[in-house]
């Protein structure tokens, strides 16, 4: 399932969630990204209204996965309980924001919040530094010509009251970190856009992150486990440990290889329209020593696998037929 930038900004922010909760869900796009995109815990939608839930309900019917979420009809916080560690509130106002928080049944400090308002984003920050939260982490999504700002709140512990003017100035500051992630997203962009490209093929299913970074890097990048090891971290951020890496091909080969196979095969006979025919070709470089000449045919520069780029150069190739001759 693709999500718009708005829901995707907030899905991936809930994501590093266990157990998350999606207040006023519509038509549970939120709930069924999590669970396709591998979150094992638990996944709720709750909304006040029963067109919405149902809504949710299909939505959550057409992926098959109706019985792997909680569908909540009720207002806010309240028909949920605590075992949730992250609350989603994305597309309502600040005030109708501020009135869920504070109405909240039980206690929200050790619960992350990510939320997404509409209107009075200075508004909210104000009751969330009052009520000890303070901002973690906030993205930016463009979207229909409208930026929208993604929250990530927690609870600090210090309550603070403040100005109007302390919570726009605030509002600022946190609109100046979004922004640094725009840029951050900017330099990741061979993630976003291959990203996209590994979950169509349906590497998703998978379930693993390691294999979505070794696939990526392999593409960026192809280079030893050592080296893309310190490729991931310098241009990516992630913190990929290489005896994980070495540990991951064990668990490749004895548990995922198949599925992966299938899931290659699948989507190879989609493009090509149900039939894979399949050429093994093999590609090397030969030189000899003469000087190359732009006029004649056969006596050409180019890349040398033996660094005699001065020579002249040969391409030899090989070809196999399905019999397996040359």
């Amino acid at each position: 399932m693709e999500l718009g930038a708005r829901l995707s900004a907030v899905a991936r922010l809930a994501a590093e969630g266990e157990n998350i909760a999606d207040i006023g869900t519509d038509h549970g796009y939120i709930p069924v990204w999590l669970l396709k995109n591998g979150n094992k815990g638990r996944i709720a939608a709750s909304d006040i209204g029963e067109g919405p839930l149902n809504s949710a309900k299909r939505t959550a019917e057409r992926e098959g996965l109706e019985d792997s979420i909680e569908f909540i009809l009720a207002d806010g916080l309240s028909g949920l309980d605590e075992g949730f560690d992250t609350f989603i509130i994305a597309g309502m106002g600040g005030d109708t924001i501020i009135h869920i928080l504070d109405s909240a049944p039980f206690s929200l400090e050790n619960k992350r919040l990510v939320l997404q308002p509409q209107t009075r984003t200075d508004k909210l920050l104000k009751w969330l530094y009052a009520s000890g939260f303070t901002i973690k982490n906030a993205v930016l999504a463009k979207e229909a010509g409208r930026l929208y700002t993604v929250f990530e709140a927690g609870y600090a512990g210090e309550r603070r009251e403040i100005s109007d003017a302390e919570a726009n100035a605030r509002a600022i500051a946190d609109f100046r970190s979004a922004l640094s992630h725009v840029e951050r997203t900017t330099l990741d962009a061979p993630q976003a856009i291959l990203g996209r490209v590994y979950d169509r093929i349906g590497f998703n299913a998978i379930g693993d992150e390691i294999l979505r970074h070794l696939a990526i890097a392999r593409v960026c990048q192809p280079m030893s486990k050592t080296a893309t090891v310190e490729y991931l971290r310098s241009y990516f951020d992630e913190d990929v440990q290489l005896h994980k890496i070495y540990r991951y091909m064990d668990k490749l080969h004895n548990t995922q290889q198949e599925k992966i196979q299938q899931i290659s095969v699948a989507h190879t006979m989609d493009v090509l329209g149900g039939r894979i025919g399949l050429v093994f070709y093999d590609v090397t470089t030969l030189y000899f020593e003469s000087a190359p000449d732009p006029s004649d045919e056969l006596r050409q520069d180019g890349f040398s696998k033996d660094g005699k780029t001065a020579e002249s150069q040969i391409v030899l190739g090989l070809l196999v037929s399905e019999e397996g001759y040359p």
